[in-house]
């Protein structure tokens, strides 16, 4: 399984992590972006232009949960569920419902 927690790469200027946020994700277990995002083309599964995790099965869920939620609040400032949605999809890009998550899948 490949997490990601959202990079620079992907956010408008205002809401782009500093050095405190950065060294924070590290600390909860991300690993820093390996590269910056393709213009096109398939995706690298060598690494991520996001933070992320590279789990092999079976995932420990709870130890994914603890992380996820760590960045959610502490770096990115989420303060209800209501605030949040997921996307997932497997390599072939075919989406994946994860309704136990109790969140909104994000528009594609």
């Amino acid at each position: 399984m490949l997490a990601e927690a959202v990079s620079n790469h992907y956010l408008p200027r205002g809401e782009r992590l500093d050095d405190a946020a950065h060294c924070r994700l590290l600390q909860l277990g991300w690993w820093a972006p390996t590269h910056e995002p393709e213009e096109s083309g398939p995706r690298a599964w060598g690494g991520s232009p996001n933070y992320f995790l590279m789990m092999e099965a079976p995932v420990d869920s709870g130890m994914l949960a603890e992380i996820a939620i760590g960045a959610l609040v502490s770096v990115y400032g989420a303060k209800a569920p209501r605030q949040l949605e997921y996307r997932a999809f497997s390599r072939c890009g075919a989406g994946i419902e994860l309704p136990v998550l109790g969140l909104a899948p994000a528009e594609r």
